[in-house]
């Protein structure tokens, strides 16, 4: 960065951790970057203030991609329960200018910049440079966002496909039931998530009268991709299956030719299986769309990608655009 660039500070404001960063909103340059657990904050305000500290920059405008709801001026979150104004951080960074926007949306805004260092091609299909696009998050949640182009820009729309039921199989495969027993509504958001796979790894060590560990999500990828554990493997190849059969229908309803990206902890855990013939199947055998969905391209997001960081940064630029 140069004395002529436009800094930014910009944070990704999360259920597990807050990333903050020092960004070029022009370059989408990174710089500074730091990695907080959020368990140790009873606010964000004090993060951000203990980021200040440590860096050199205090810039005069801000960036934050909050993953929660945002309406004007106030961001919410429910995990943690924080409400976060545009005053609150004025006072505490002494900016003039700050943007919230939500997090999926951050992270949609990025696609149409990503290069190939930022993804892991699961196909060689091409991508529609101007088509739609779809980003689907599973991690702490599962949450969606589309990118259409219109009118020279693109155009995000955000979604609730997270509360969505989540579609069971019958026949051969694991009851789901088993892993969420009493609960009348198993969504989405509740299978594809950390807490997810660990529900179905429970189930799964149950029903074969095995001793349950209490593995967190990362120890059980952790033991399939060693091979130490073939329950744990079953889980994590089951769990793949069942995203890419609720994603290809998520791209066929946004009619995804622009590319389908994979993003958050989970996808970036389960690359080893996604890169399989097996979720190219599962994504793929839709019937009559099998011809369409075997053309789509999908990608998985790399974590240390920082696509809600330079999101919030695009957004930022995007919102002093405005008269």
């Amino acid at each position: 960065m140069n004395q002529y660039s436009r800094q930014a500070l910009v944070g990704s404001i999360g259920h597990s951790h807050i990333s903050l960063a020092i960004a070029d909103i022009d370059a989408l340059t990174i710089e500074n970057f730091a990695l907080l657990d959020t368990d140790d904050f009873t606010n964000p305000i004090d993060a951000i203030a203990r980021y200040l500290a440590s860096t050199p920059s205090r810039p005069d405008l801000v960036g934050l991609a909050v993953d929660g709801v945002v309406e004007r001026d106030v961001a919410r979150m429910s995990r943690p329960a924080w409400s976060i104004t545009s005053e609150d951080i004025k006072a505490a960074t002494g900016a003039s200018t700050v943007c919230f926007v939500q997090e999926i949306e951050a992270m949609a805004r990025m696609l149409p910049t990503l290069s190939d260092d930022d993804v892991v091609a699961l196909d060689a299909n091409e991508i529609d440079p101007v088509a739609p696009k779809l980003l689907v998050v599973a991690g702490t949640g599962f949450s969606t966002a589309s990118l259409v182009h219109s009118h020279g820009r693109w155009v995000t729309t955000t979604s609730l496909a997270g509360g969505l039921a989540f579609q069971a199989r019958s026949g051969d495969e694991f009851n789901i039931e088993q892993a969420f027993a009493g609960q009348p509504h198993i969504s989405l958001d509740a299978v594809f998530s950390g807490s997810g796979l660990e529900a179905l790894y429970r189930g799964m060590t149950a029903a074969r009268g095995e001793q349950d560990e209490r593995l967190r999500a990362s120890q059980i990828t952790e033991r399939a991709f060693l091979g130490e554990s073939e329950v744990a493997m079953e889980a994590v190849e089951l769990i793949a299956t069942w995203l890419a059969r609720a994603v290809s229908d998520l791209a066929a309803l946004f009619d995804a030719r622009g590319g389908v990206y994979l993003a958050g902890g989970l996808c970036a855990s389960l690359v080893p299986v996604l890169a399989t013939p097996r979720f190219e199947k599962a994504f793929r055998e839709k019937g009559s769309l099998q011809p369409y969905l075997s053309s789509l391209p999908v990608m998985v997001i790399k974590l240390g990608a920082d696509v809600a960081l330079r999101g919030a940064a695009i957004a930022l630029s995007a919102n002093m655009a405005q008269p």
